[in-house]
């Protein structure tokens, strides 16, 4: 059975940071239903495309509700999240210097007929084993 080889840690918080951009898309669609609420029926944006007109919408919703602070919490869990997706993603990048390299490369070109071996005695055809 094959495994999946991820480590815990970093998955939980590069899918705690998704989760919070997630939520920042959620608050953002609580201010269009506010914005759309005080619009006519003529005058309403779409629930489709609105990236477009994001700027537009929060500038209404800041015109209409000087004192919310949806725009504040929608903003700080995008940084968040972007943020703790992008501390994930570079902590987990391994540096490798220009010896170890070489010896990947050099250990990559090389037969493995240990592994052939190993799989002729378990029954593996030759034509099956790369």
């Amino acid at each position: 059975m094959p495994q999946l080889n991820i480590p815990i840690v970093p998955a939980t918080f590069f899918f705690l940071g998704v989760a919070l951009v997630a939520l920042s898309n959620m608050v953002f669609y609580a201010i269009l239903g506010e914005v759309n609420g005080k619009r006519t029926p003529d005058d309403r944006f779409g629930l489709f495309f609105v990236n477009f007109k994001a700027s537009r919408i929060l500038a209404l919703h800041r015109e209409l509700y000087p004192k919310s602070k949806k725009r504040k919490l929608m903003w700080l869990t995008f940084a968040f999240g972007i943020a703790i997706v992008a501390i994930t993603m570079l902590a987990n990048v391994r540096f490798v210097s220009q010896d170890e390299l070489q010896r990947i490369r050099q250990s990559s070109t090389q037969p493995h007929t240990g592994q052939r071996e190993r799989d002729r005695s378990r029954g593996v055809s030759a034509w099956f084993v790369g």
